[in-house]
């Protein structure tokens, strides 16, 4: 396995601790109600950081804060991110060691209000670009993985798409326009402003596909002179 590959498990399996900077997903089969779903993804991650530290399963290592559980212990020296997302059959959680992490899943379906939240959230010429594709709802469910995926993994909620007349660049977490059909990666992912903002990541996108459920990683670590515009095209994609 190299660094641009992605390991993905299936619970009960618990993954083995990875190298820093290196993801992990896994999936656990969940009801549909969300509250016991969220009490069950907690519960499995507790037992895979017990197993990472060889702490007792008693001793909790999760905090829960506004924005979700976080790890209060290192592991090996790194610290542990976390993110979650659910499914209509599975909770995934992306896990990983020294930088932060963002995931989101969704299966593709057809909704009314796909073309105006497209245009609202992913950028004007981003219905144009997923309505003109071969399959429309799996072009949304790529691309909107991906862009919430990038949020979690900044630490920014998501907020509709503006422009500033001031500097002529798209701001605000949405501002990230697909124009390729295929890969859903515009040239510049601009981060948005937020009291609560991260130190700036350079992200690698993970595509991965359970059933009919699409599910996107991004994983990012510290990145001294970091610019706000991103090339997503240069991400790596393979998953194992």
């Amino acid at each position: 396995m190299n660094s641009s590959d992605l390991a993905v498990y299936h619970w009960p399996r618990v993954p083995a601790r990875p190298a820093p900077g290196q993801p992990v997903l896994v999936r656990v089969a969940t009801t549909a109600a969300r509250r016991a779903a969220r009490v069950q993804l907690r519960e499995v991650v507790e037992e895979i950081l017990a197993t990472w530290t060889g702490r007792p399963r008693a001793a909790p290592l999760l905090d829960e804060t506004s924005r979700g559980p976080v790890c209060r212990e290192p592991v090996d020296g790194q610290a542990v991110r976390l993110s979650f997302s659910y499914s209509h059959d599975a909770a995934w959680v992306a896990l990983l060691l020294g930088g932060s992490v963002g995931v989101d899943a969704m299966r593709p379906e057809a909704f009314a209000e796909m073309p105006s939240v497209a245009r609202l959230f992913l950028g004007p010429r981003a219905w144009s670009v997923i309505g003109s594709s071969a399959g429309p709802m799996r072009a949304f469910a790529r691309a909107w993985t991906e862009h919430e995926a990038t949020l979690k993994l900044a630490g920014q909620d998501l907020v509709e798409w503006r422009d500033d007349p001031a500097d002529g660049v798209a701001h605000g977490n949405a501002a990230i326009e697909r124009v390729d059909v295929e890969q859903f990666a515009g040239s510049r992912s601009p981060m948005p402003t937020h009291r609560e903002r991260r130190t700036p990541q350079v992200p690698r996108l993970f595509f991965h596909e359970s059933g009919q459920v699409i599910v996107t990683v991004a994983a990012g670590c510290e990145a001294p002179g970091f610019s706000h515009e991103l090339s997503l095209r240069e991400a790596p994609e393979r998953v194992v």
